[in-house]
């Protein structure tokens, strides 16, 4: 509490767990020293008393939380604390590489306000007598956070639940044994010439490179300058959720997860975050994915957030954004505020060598019970943009002025004049591009022998009528605005068969269009839903008339 860290230099390893202020943090060694930390498996107090554990464990929570606990399964707290450097600081490493900490499991971040202070047992029972300097956690004056590997990020390199292996088994598994990461109240401010946060070969972000079952509140990132990682690059979170972070054993941050205990688990695996503020240096920052074109590999870059399973955010907002963009422009996607937005399936939890299947043990009342857990959510939220009429500020495969692609959830933005996208000017999108979005769609329903896939299990069309109304993506007053006129460029879909046939790059300028709604870029019978295309598009020919073609080209 209120401790501090200044005139960093450099912080520097060539192994993994780097931080400014602490390379890692979690709940107690007693539960979470394994083989993650000392490359062998121990034995602890809790292999002992197992039996005991379960006993207690089932029954009542005041009881449940004492054991806990005694054995360490508490969270770790960190309240008012600060990592600050000297002009060029610079903290670099291998994997889970941070400003603040290089990984955080079950910890909580927050102000030292006597409130806060309050909560916590020493002072609570008595025993400490202290009131804090109501100080929140703070990372300044940070030139470069680099890592080589995994995940870097400008305040947490990856925050994820602690992982209890030993304690949770099928009858145990649930949101109650689950210690989650908090972040309430904390500053990230990059040096007077900004702020850069790279991973040559992982994920990078100005707040944390990866999240799962982390709930975050009035956080405040200033001053970046450029975000670049080969893949999932973003302004505050790179990673979001269970996707791409689960073992062959399901989902491993948590050890022992039993595939018919993945609904109880639900509402711990979203990444909630409100109250939070991305911001760039003097002239904007840019946001960049450099991985190059591979077979069935994405790659993802967004303002915000690239990679977003099941995140729900409120009330949050980027601003002074030069450019985000993705090298590989055959697979990659990239928005202002979202680079993907998907709905993580119970499937992502499960074992994948497990012989049972979500199916077999889930039914579709729990289904519906784990949906609005696990779809993503965006209230209040929106990207500013510095104004350029001269280069593109969203390049891609897909992209979009908001998100590059958008699958189910939701989107309002009621709460701020009924605008998402702020100060765009110039959208290309190799195959799709749009003022909001590249792609907007209904995701997580495929088509699969006997039925419809539903987050990883096959249901029937007339179960499938209880659940499409959840999965179907609602965008309410979201609009877009664009002072300087937006443009939108994409090669369209015939660019996949160039060898063949040569492609028409179609260019349509709106000069002073301050709101565009439903500007979707390039659907499968390549018609416009712009009310300013159609009277000059042809569907029979798939051209603009030669009248239109003067005007707009």
């Amino acid at each position: 509490i209120d401790c501090s860290i200044k005139n960093l230099g450099t912080v520097s390893s060539a192994g993994d767990y780097t931080g400014g202020f602490t390379g890692y943090t979690s709940p107690g060694a007693s539960i979470t020293l394994g083989e993650e930390y000392t490359g062998e498996t121990k034995v602890t107090l809790l292999d002992d008393v197992f039996g005991l554990l379960k006993e207690i464990l089932a029954g009542e929570d005041s009881e449940k939380q004492a054991l806990l606990s005694l054995v360490g399964i508490s969270p770790a707290y960190i309240y008012g604390c600060e990592a600050s450097g000297k002009t060029g600081a610079r903290i670099t490493g291998n994997n889970y590489v941070g400003g603040f900490a290089g990984r955080a499991d079950g910890t909580q971040f927050g102000t030292s306000s006597p409130e806060q202070l309050a909560k916590l047992d020493p002072i609570k029972d008595g025993k400490v007598s202290y009131t804090g300097k109501g100080a929140k956690c703070q990372v300044g004056n940070i030139s470069l956070v680099q890592g080589t590997d995994g995940y870097s990020g400008g305040f947490i390199g990856y925050a994820a639940p602690a992982s209890m292996a030993g304690i949770l088994d099928s009858t145990l598994v649930g949101v109650a044994n689950v210690v989650s990461v908090k972040i309430d109240g904390a500053v990230i401010q990059g040096s007077t010439d900004g702020l850069t946060v790279k991973n040559t070969n992982g994920v990078a972000a100005g707040g944390i490179g990866a999240a799962v079952g982390t709930e975050i509140s009035n956080v405040t990132v200033e001053n970046i300058k450029a975000i670049e990682s080969k893949n999932d690059a973003a302004g505050f979170i790179g990673r979001a959720g269970v996707g791409n972070l689960v073992s062959g054993g399901g989902l491993d941050i948590l050890g022992l997860i039993k595939l018919n205990s993945l609904v109880s688990l639900a509402p711990a695996v979203p990444v909630k975050a409100e109250n939070v503020t991305v911001s760039g240096m003097s002239g904007g920052f840019t946001v960049y994915s450099t991985g190059e074109i591979e077979e069935n590999v994405n790659h993802r870059a967004g303002g915000f957030i690239a990679q977003s399973g099941s995140a729900q955010i409120n009330n949050s907002s980027v601003a002074e954004l030069k450019k985000v963009s993705v090298k590989d422009m055959e697979n990659g996607y990239a928005g202002g505020f979202i680079g993907v937005s998907v709905a993580n399936g119970l499937a992502d939890l499960a074992d994948d060598n497990n012989e049972e299947t979500v199916s077999d043990l889930i039914s579709i009342s729990d289904l519906i019970t784990a949906i609005p857990y696990l779809m993503p959510k965006y209230e209040n939220c929106d990207v500013s943009y510095v104004n350029d009429v001269e280069s593109y500020q969203v390049e891609a495969a897909c992209a979009g002025g908001f998100a590059g692609k958008l699958e189910s959830g939701t989107v309002d933005n009621s709460g701020k004049n009924n605008i998402a996208v702020k100060n765009i000017c110039n959208v290309y999108g190799r195959y799709y591009a749009g003022g909001f979005a590249g792609i907007a769609t209904s995701g997580g329903l495929a088509s699969s022998r006997g039925g419809v896939n539903l987050l990883g299990t096959t249901i029937s069309a007339s179960q499938l009528l209880q659940v499409l109304p959840l999965y179907i993506p609602k965008i309410t007053n979201a609009g877009v605005d664009s002072e300087s006129g937006l443009t939108v460029t994409s090669d369209g879909r015939e660019s996949r068969r160039r060898q063949r046939r040569r492609s028409e790059t179609v260019r349509i300028k709106f000069r002073k269009c301050r709101r565009i709604s439903g500007l979707w870029k390039w659907c499968s019978d390549q018609w416009f839903k712009c009310e300013q295309a159609k009277e000059y598009y042809s569907k029979r020919t798939g051209r603009f008339t030669a009248e239109r073609r003067k005007q707009l080209f």
